[in-house]
């Protein structure tokens, strides 16, 4: 029986607490009078608490199956730290300065399939790198104004993100931080003073792509100025080399040049004449 209700459970959310609760509140009343009630009234306060307990159970919809996770992301051990909630794919990264960098061999701790959405917490003021890479089910992202870069591949092959919202305070993104975001279609880069460092892609076939190689880009909000990272290796192809796909691009008064190098900033893109969109606000 017990099976039985463990099964029904993954449908239902409630019914394995139910008859958990009913069945432990049988043995236990057994337990304590040697057989069935029968005709005994039971006035005791712990069946009472039992019985709110229950009640409360069914009341409340939680997935027994659902697991926290907790632990250190930071650049100096839990100077940083994450919160994923498997059940509902929301991932917290929390605390004060910079996130610890990934790599192949060595992925980030959280199980980056089942984050759906992350929420990082003003305090954090860098993206490790690969710190995100390959959470292909990730749709939501929020970088406070306290984040100052971004690393390389921190948010490759996030394959379901399609929007970014980079605020004034990123001064830099490295190589290959969105590189195949397949569904990634809008790109706000905020309004700002400070001019921001983008860096390229050149992991792929021996040849330099551009920072966002592997998106579809529709529609870019540009800020403000840019240019190539110089610690950014590889040759020169701007960020948005080849978004064959862009075709809304509204650019800022702050932004007084759309060079990028000797190669304009939007180098084959739709709009063989990217000059022209300076300014559009």
């Amino acid at each position: 029986q017990m099976g039985a209700a463990r099964s029904s459970a993954r449908e239902t959310g409630n019914e394995y607490r139910v008859s958990r609760f009913f069945c432990i509140f049988k043995k236990s009343i057994i337990a304590e009078f040697g057989g069935p009630i029968g005709g005994i009234v039971i006035v005791m306060k712990q069946k009472l608490q039992c019985l709110f307990i229950a009640v409360l159970a069914i009341m409340t919809p939680i997935n027994i199956w659902a697991e926290i996770r907790t632990g250190s992301c930071g650049a100096n051990g839990d100077n940083v730290k994450y919160y994923l909630d498997t059940d509902s794919g929301e991932l917290t990264i929390y605390g004060s300065g910079s996130m610890k960098g990934y790599y192949y061999s060595s992925p980030a701790p959280y199980d980056c399939y089942k984050v759906k959405r992350i929420t990082i917490e003003r305090g954090v003021t860098t993206i490790g790198r690969e710190a995100f890479k390959n959470c292909i089910n990730l749709t939501n992202v929020t970088i406070p104004g306290t984040v100052t870069s971004i690393g390389e591949e921190a948010f490759a092959y996030c394959e379901k993100l399609s929007y970014i919202y980079i605020p004034e305070s990123v001064l830099s993104i490295e190589d290959c931080a969105f590189s195949w975001c397949s569904s990634l279609k809008k790109l706000n880069i905020s309004s700002g003073s400070d001019e921001l460092e983008l860096g390229l892609c050149d992991y792929y076939e021996d040849e330099d792509y551009g920072l966002f190689y592997g998106c579809n880009l529709e529609e870019v909000y540009l800020g403000r100025n840019i240019k190539r990272i110089s610690t950014s290796y590889g040759g020169w192809k701007s960020p948005f080399y080849q978004q064959s796909k862009l075709t809304t691009v509204t650019i800022s008064n702050n932004v007084t040049s759309l060079s990028w190098g000797s190669c304009p900033a939007f180098e084959g893109c739709n709009n063989p004449n990217s000059d022209s969109w300076l300014p559009l606000e």
